[in-house]
């Protein structure tokens, strides 16, 4: 794990670090209470919304049952929410990682040191709106096109978080073949925390902990930030 930068922006400015993470790495824990403890910001900054995080409190982490994830008057959008669930879920239990765990950690470890904690990422039902809108007949039978006669993608270890390069080869992917949906997941979240990151006072370090996929995006949007 790179060691974290300690140089800090001329004039007192927001020094931002920013801490990939994949939710179902059974390292994102331990990288997240390094960081909390290593650095001891001014600010946690978790991509979480407040319904996701309710939802991670009472162990319902997006499985649709709970919170108002499902919705039976849009069964449309409480079952993308659902399959998303479905499909973190399989892939943690191959890691023995609850999904969302990590920000658990975040969480915890801030309230004992008595930092404060800041949502940042866009409301999940906007998420999951915009989302199920991008997912057409046609999407589907592109991605089986993809899936069973496309590019191969890397193989990493689903036990460690993944390298930029790796998720930036697969962003390309999503966003070459898949624009809509890349946009609803990744760019416009990206945008949207930027935007919270830069509401917060300045003369204080920021640690963010975020999925994988948003770093290039969150990177771009803030390039002043350290990526540990």
């Amino acid at each position: 794990m790179a060691a974290a930068a300690t140089s800090a922006e001329a004039g007192g400015r927001r020094r931002v670090y920013i801490l990939p993470i994949s939710h179902v790495a059974s390292e994102s824990r331990a990288r997240v209470a390094w960081a909390v403890e290593t650095l001891k910001p001014g600010f946690v900054a978790v991509e979480l919304d407040p319904r996701r995080l309710f939802l991670l409190f009472n162990g319902e982490h997006l499985r649709g049952r709970r919170g108002g994830m499902w919705d039976w008057r849009r069964p449309r959008e409480s079952i993308v929410a659902l399959t998303l669930s479905l499909i973190q879920g399989f892939f943690g239990g191959k890691t023995g990682q609850t999904p969302g765990e990590e920000f658990l950690v975040a969480i915890r470890l801030a309230q004992k040191g008595n930092i404060p904690i800041v949502l940042i990422d866009r409301d999940v039902s906007i998420t999951i709106s915009r989302l199920s809108s991008a997912i057409t007949a046609g999407t589907l039978l592109k991605f089986l096109k993809v899936a069973l006669f496309g590019r191969r993608v890397e193989r990493f270890d689903l036990n460690r978080v993944p390298s930029e390069r790796i998720v930036r080869s697969l962003l390309r992917e999503l966003k070459g073949e898949f624009p809509r949906i890349y946009a609803a997941v990744v760019s416009e979240r990206d945008e949207f925390m930027a935007a919270r990151l830069a509401e917060l006072p300045e003369g204080k370090s920021v640690l963010v902990v975020a999925g994988a996929a948003h770093i290039p995006g969150l990177r771009r949007r803030i390039p002043s930030s350290t990526i540990l």
